[in-house]
């Protein structure tokens, strides 16, 4: 089977490691080592997990170092990311250390999403902004999380994508346009100022997602009919 383009574009580098270059039959999605931890040898090891179900696996216990020491290193050497904010680190931790384990059930669990619970992960983005600004003094945490609540928003379009929501659509464009807008004029107080606004101007839009939720796809039925269509 030929190689596809993205696959013979990154073989030169691929192929510099000796140790799987003589086979000359490994792909892009096969290449296992770390430049952080690469010693030479062929030794791979088990990959830990944050599940009480596995063998490796790394505690999430505050009072050990092992769950920040296993962050750090997936961020910085398994996927060769530049070091976390502090804030934005924190937070991760705190999310992972709260994980309940025994929640987990096996199978797959179907969840009817509405909007609320998206309407909330929005404001916290939000309040995560103004608290990383204004307490922390921390613009790209502050950056980052605006970004999220962007996201959230895209999310929150996806489910109004019906003919009559056009206008809907327009609006939730503006709006996130309007936080990438702040997103990169951040400053201290005058940031906090322009979230509210922000805010003040979102309350419109807002209204108008909860009185067109019934009609959105945040409907289970609708959701499931619109997506056997296609």
């Amino acid at each position: 089977m030929p190689d596809l383009p993205h696959q013979r574009s990154c073989q030169p580098a691929l192929f510099s490691n000796r140790l799987i270059r003589s086979a000359r039959s490994c792909r892009c999605d096969q290449l296992h080592f770390s430049k952080s931890r690469e010693d030479g040898v062929f030794n791979p090891k088990p990959i830990p997990s944050l599940s009480d179900r596995n063998a490796h696996t790394v505690s999430r216990d505050q009072t050990t170092q092992e769950l920040p020491v296993f962050l750090h290193s997936l961020i910085e050497q398994e996927f060769a990311g530049f070091e976390p904010q502090p804030l934005i680190f924190e937070s991760v931790l705190a999310y992972l250390g709260a994980l309940d384990d025994t929640a987990c059930v096996d199978g797959i669990a179907i969840s009817k999403q509405g909007l609320e619970p998206a309407l909330k992960q929005l404001d916290l983005a939000l309040n995560g902004a103004q608290y990383a600004i204004e307490h922390k003094n921390d613009p790209k945490s502050a950056q980052f999380l605006l970004t999220s609540a962007q996201v959230q928003i895209g999310e929150i379009a996806t489910r109004y994508n019906m003919p009559q929501h056009k206008a809907l659509q327009v609006d939730l464009g503006k709006a996130s346009a309007a936080l990438r807008k702040r997103k990169l004029n951040l400053q201290k107080g005058k940031t906090v100022d322009q979230i509210q606004v922000w805010r003040k101007n979102w309350q419109r839009t807002e209204k108008e997602l909860r009185i067109e939720e019934a009609n959105s796809l945040y409907q289970y039925d609708r959701l499931q009919e619109y997506l056997q269509s296609d």
